[in-house]
């Protein structure tokens, strides 16, 4: 299977299914001397994900990261969340939300920008289709 580059990429919107737990974060690629491509990553079986400064982001990355880093990295915002139910009622402490996402096959992906979108996804699975 071909690995679809969105390096640079122009993330031009994301939509969100929550009873479908599928997110769908548009891009776009443009350039001088390259012709225009569309390119959707779709994640399914999402049971969790945060957004940051999510307007007219240009994209880095997106990849499988592990649950430890991703734990650490937004420990403020997960812990916080626990008070209101979020990122699901399974997140009543660090324990048991890690050994539900591992129990239930959850990748951890982050998203990381050049410029003004980031965050992370909690997911079964992540792919990238030309559109």
């Amino acid at each position: 299977m071909e690995d679809i580059s969105i390096q640079n990429n122009v993330v031009t919107g994301y939509s969100v299914s929550g009873i479908n737990k599928r997110i769908v974060i548009r891009t776009e690629q443009r350039g001088k001397d390259k012709p225009f491509e569309l390119i959707d990553v779709v994640f399914e079986g999402v049971e969790g994900y945060q957004f940051k400064d999510n307007l007219s982001g240009i994209i880095f990355d997106i990849y499988e990261s592990n649950l430890d880093f991703i734990f650490k990295e937004f420990d403020a915002v997960i812990s916080d969340g626990t008070r209101y139910g979020w990122l699901g009622q399974w997140n009543e402490d660090t324990q048991k939300a890690m050994e539900y996402l591992r129990k239930n096959y959850i990748k951890p992906w982050l998203v990381q920008s050049s410029f003004g979108f980031d965050g992370f996804v909690l997911a079964k699975n992540m792919r990238k289709l030309r559109v």
